[in-house]
């Protein structure tokens, strides 16, 4: 049966020190319009509120109560827009054709060229891999590539691609943990990166990449006073349901020292290791700079320090 699931302590820093900013049914009007439209359900159905706390200790942004088991599955299996399959999305299919010259291939370079080693005596896991695109660019460059996906049809097409999937408890020391677009959906976050960062050998990295919620106060105060329209792009920081925890990068240095994980950053030499490698547009020649500067978007490598 679907429900909820309440926390009451910060799920980054731990702390027990939290103030409510925001605290609705999820069928109020200033909020039922996103979710009706966005997830295609009746707002009523949803037994809880929609409630953001902040921690006092390191700013994070919390939906109070989040889904239980059967909830997430309904969530992520029937409610949440998804693309049908893999090979329908055209950014996909041109960068498993082409891996040198994409995204995901320049930065398992870049992890090659920060620990002085060869890709193919890297191994990296990409946990929560979606369609396993990551992985797959991995495996393609010649790296030992693993994957976790809770999705039967995405861990297929994973493995099809040169993909060894998983599922934990991990017994393998990884270089490279890739969590893209994951942490922020995370009921347990830093208890997610305390069992992650056993799996990591001395030195790995375990990389984050998650929506900058730096701006949530002032979509807060839209809904509040009725200002929010609805829309997708202006909620996805807070989004309801999804986007349960809410960072900024003070956060997620909170959380990172938690947990025992020290914030590094590869120099740009090592950033820009894929130069000449294959033919370069203006955005990939940008990236290496931007996404450490990109308001919308936090990018972090977490290090685990060498024993």
């Amino acid at each position: 049966m679907i429900g909820f699931v309440e926390r009451t302590s910060c799920p980054g820093c731990d702390s027990r020190t939290v103030r409510t900013l925001l605290d609705l049914p999820f069928d109020d009007p200033k909020l039922s319009g996103f979710v009706r439209t966005y997830y295609r359900i009746d707002p009523a159905i949803l037994d809880a509120r929609y409630v953001l706390d902040q921690c006092g200790r390191c700013g994070l942004i919390f939906q109070r109560f989040v889904g239980n088991d059967a909830l997430l599955e309904e969530l992520y299996s029937h409610w949440a827009p998804t693309a049908g399959d893999a090979s329908e999305i055209a950014s996909f299919t041109a960068n498993i054709a082409s891996p040198e010259a994409s995204r995901d291939g320049h930065e398992v370079m870049t992890a090659s060229a920060f620990f002085g080693r060869p890709i193919r005596e890297l191994r990296v896991l990409d946990y929560g891999m979606g369609w396993g695109l990551w992985p797959a660019i991995a495996a393609k460059l010649g790296a030992n590539a693993y994957g976790t996906e809770l999705s039967e049809k995405m861990r297929v097409e994973a493995e099809r691609n040169g993909v060894k999937v998983l599922a934990e408890p991990f017994d393998r020391d990884f270089d490279f943990i890739n969590l893209e677009q994951v942490i922020e959906h995370v009921p347990a976050p830093s208890d997610l990166l305390r069992r992650l960062s056993r799996s990591v050998r001395p030195g790995g990295i375990i990389k984050l990449s998650l929506p900058n919620a730096a701006n949530a106060p002032k979509i807060i105060t839209k809904i509040i006073t009725g200002t929010y329209r609805g829309d997708y792009p202006t909620i996805i920081p807070i989004q309801p349901l999804e986007h349960i925890n809410s960072f900024t990068p003070r956060a997620v240095r909170h959380m990172a020292e938690n947990v025992g994980l020290a914030v590094v950053k590869p120099t740009l030499a090592q950033r820009y290791s894929f130069i000449g490698r294959s033919p370069l547009s203006a955005k990939e020649l940008a990236r290496p700079v931007w996404q450490y500067h990109n308001r919308r978007n936090i990018y972090v490598w977490l290090r685990l320090p060498s024993r």
